[in-house]
């Protein structure tokens, strides 16, 4: 672990980069203190166009993504990496980095948060430029908890996001790759992920997502609830709902009637609340906040 260094982030030639301090110690102690705060600039679950690309820049900012579909190339310092679903990255700030699609024209989708922790007048961070997790499966829950708790404006929320930042940042900087003897694997996974991006209007079953990887259903949901900390079919759920939040937010112009048949919905009502349920707000409350 690093010892006390003080650099400015943001690029070179901006004049409003902020000091950042870059401490191990330092920075758990921030996320453990209730005077510290996060601020966030950017966040969400998000499709990128398919010329995407993000020249060689330096953030004032953490850069944390969770790749779901898709995968992306990322270029910091000497290091160069390929995220495929279920990996996550976690730059620190005054990092310079570059992104590319791995593969051009195919686009990918991630959750995406960029943020900066205060504390005593300080910008505090990690001292080592870059965490990557390939087939990180494991974070996904802890993902998405951070993601629901950002659409909500709650007493404690600034406690819960240090909180789940804190159990992240530990597992990433301890290195320790779970074992995955007895779970699914990352290729497993996608599969499961696209068929039912391209099938969710017919609302597959979980019998369906077990003949996609040719297991028995008994054993598939013994396997899965390994893999991803639940049932299939709330897994189901929140995979459907999760695809139309983001037409929710990608298209203003079209109805949640119109998006809530798309996905297979043929009463509103019972759309907003499994929306409701899975996002924490009703689909005409997530677009209003985005």
């Amino acid at each position: 672990m690093g010892g006390k260094q003080v650099f400015a982030s943001g690029p070179v030639d901006d004049q409003s980069a902020v000091p950042v301090v870059r401490d191990d110690a330092r920075w758990l102690e921030a996320l453990q203190d209730a005077r510290s705060e996060i601020v966030t600039t950017a966040r969400g679950l998000i499709s990128v166009h398919p010329r995407w690309h993000i020249l060689e820049r330096c953030l004032a900012q953490h850069v944390f993504y969770f790749v779901t579909d898709g995968s992306v190339r990322g270029h910091v310092g000497s290091r160069s990496f390929v995220l495929e679903p279920g990996s996550l990255m976690w730059i620190r700030p005054s990092t310079w980095h570059e992104l590319e699609l791995a593969q051009a024209g195919q686009p990918f989708t991630m959750y995406n948060l960029r943020f900066q922790l205060y504390c005593d007048g300080e910008q505090i961070a990690f001292s080592d430029e870059l965490y990557v997790r390939r087939d990180g499966w494991e974070f996904q829950r802890l993902v998405e908890i951070l993601f629901d708790d950002l659409t909500r404006d709650h007493r404690y929320q600034n406690q819960r996001l240090k909180a789940i930042l804190a159990l992240i940042w530990t597992e990433l900087a301890g290195g320790v790759e779970r074992d995955g003897i007895g779970n699914l694997n990352s290729s497993a996974r996608s599969r499961l992920q696209r068929y039912v991006r391209d099938h969710v209007a017919d609302w597959p079953a979980p019998s369906d997502l077990a003949a996609q990887l040719d297991l028995s259903e008994d054993y598939f949901r013994r396997v899965f609830h390994r893999s991803f900390g639940m049932s299939p079919r709330s897994w189901l759920l929140r995979e459907r709902i999760r695809l139309a939040a983001m037409r929710v937010a990608d298209s203003p112009d079209l109805s949640l009637t119109a998006i809530a048949e798309t996905f297979g919905y043929g009463d509103l009502p019972l759309f907003s609340r499994q929306f409701k349920r899975v996002m924490g707000v009703s689909p005409r409350a997530y677009r209003r906040g985005r």
